[in-house]
């Protein structure tokens, strides 16, 4: 909002500038500007507008490389949690494996001892079937002659029979036995290989997980490198763009000091040369009014300082139109000449003022009164007593401000007053 004032104040001074009479006596001036100081505030902040553009393009950067960052730390976390799964994976196989293992150790076990009796019952049938064979027609008559009975003798020789059908029996079922255990061992060596080829994947799987998320964790740390480098550049953007709209700040005030300058360097002249001007007539002028209205009195009895004269521009926007002359609350004031009142009111600058107008073109007005005692349409006559010394609007202190005018336009006082 300052700077927008700032900026307001400098296009007023720079166009009220143009207003000024700088062509008084007929020649013709060049007015001053204040081009060069206007033209540097324009470059400083095109500059101060490219550099909030980078700044914006910084900003929407640094937000996409944070986005980016985020997108692949959720990715590592989602990894290392597929990680985590087949790291148990592993382990479970392993268990596994291990038990296999156990199972084989034992498998084998069985199969040793099953092999073992099959063995040992191979040897036994063998030695009775050798003994059978050697000794069978000798055998049969002994058995005959040591048997009691016809009935022991087939007891005996059946005894016999069924020895030989167990050993055949035992000898199946060994077999059947050792079998199913041969089995047994193959299916384990086979599961075996299966878990250290399921682990084998495993591990492989892992091992590409976490190359994946080591290449995706180095690319978060160029996220971070840049989103450092980006809010170090940002940190740059806003020190120069602070640094931009003091320059900014600078150069207007810059415009408006220069503005000020020329303006009150011009008013000065213009004075001077209105005063020059002027001054040769005044005489005559001065005579010429007094002839019209018969003469003109002090508008303030026994009160001849002057506080602000006519044309001051000391702490004023303008110069001054009129003279001031300070005396306590309540002095009368009267007026000037005889003539008709045109005016009488209150207003927030001049306060209580009142405005007559004489015969002659001429009106006097008087403000800041604390009194009106005439009002609108009323005639006075010259040192009539219209109203009293006050404070009332824009006043610094108890004063009357006399001004004239001719035709509508404010002249010096001294024209017709004097002291």
């Amino acid at each position: 909002m300052e700077k927008r004032l700032r900026i307001l104040i400098v296009y007023c001074l720079i166009a009220s500038l143009t207003l000024l009479p700088w062509s008084v006596t007929g020649d013709e001036t060049t007015v001053p500007t204040t081009e060069a100081s206007t033209a540097t505030a324009k470059q400083e902040k095109i500059k101060l507008g490219d550099l909030k553009k980078k700044r914006a393009q910084n900003k929407k950067q640094k937000a996409e490389l944070e986005k980016s960052k985020k997108e692949a730390q959720e990715y590592v976390k989602a990894v290392e949690n597929q990680i985590t799964v087949i790291t148990k994976s592993i382990e479970e196989t392993k268990v596994k494996a291990q038990k296999k293992n156990v199972e084989i150790k034992h498998n084998e076990k069985k199969l040793k001892k099953s092999t073992d009796n099959i063995r040992v019952q191979y040897k036994d049938m063998k030695k009775r079937i050798q003994y059978m064979y050697e000794n069978g027609n000798t055998k049969i008559l002994e058995l005959m002659l040591e048997s009691e009975s016809f009935t022991d003798f087939l007891n005996k020789a059946e005894y016999i029979s069924e020895l030989s059908k167990y050993d055949k029996n035992m000898m199946e079922k060994l077999k059947k036995t050792r079998k199913q255990i041969i089995k047994t061992r193959d299916k384990l060596e086979n599961d075996k290989e299966e878990l250290k080829a399921l682990e084998h994947v495993q591990k492989n799987d892992k091992i590409k997980l976490e190359l994946l998320s080591k290449n995706k964790e180095q690319e978060i740390k160029s996220y971070t490198s840049l989103i450092k480098a980006s809010e170090k550049n940002q940190k740059m953007l806003n020190e120069e763009i602070n640094k931009q709209e003091d320059k900014i700040v600078e150069a207007e005030q810059r415009a408006i000091e220069e503005a000020k300058r020329i303006a009150q360097e011009r008013a000065r002249e213009a004075e001077q040369t209105v005063k020059q001007t002027r001054n040769k007539d005044i005489v005559k002028y001065k005579k010429k009014i007094e002839k019209k209205i018969g003469g003109y009195t002090w508008p303030v009895p026994g009160y001849t300082t002057i506080s602000s004269d006519y044309g001051d521009s000391d702490g004023r926007a303008a110069p001054h139109n009129g003279v001031d002359i300070p005396a306590p609350t309540g002095t009368p004031i009267v007026a000037v000449a005889s003539g008709t009142v045109i005016l009488s009111a209150l207003s927030n600058s001049a306060g209580n003022w009142v405005v007559i107008s004489h015969d002659n073109g001429i009106t006097s007005v008087y403000m800041h009164m604390s009194v009106r005692m005439v009002e609108t349409g009323m005639t006075v006559n010259k040192g009539e007593t219209i109203g009293l010394v006050g404070s009332t609007g824009q006043s610094t202190g108890p004063h009357l401000h006399i001004g004239v005018r001719s035709n509508g336009v404010y002249v010096s006082p001294w024209t017709i007053l004097s002291r």
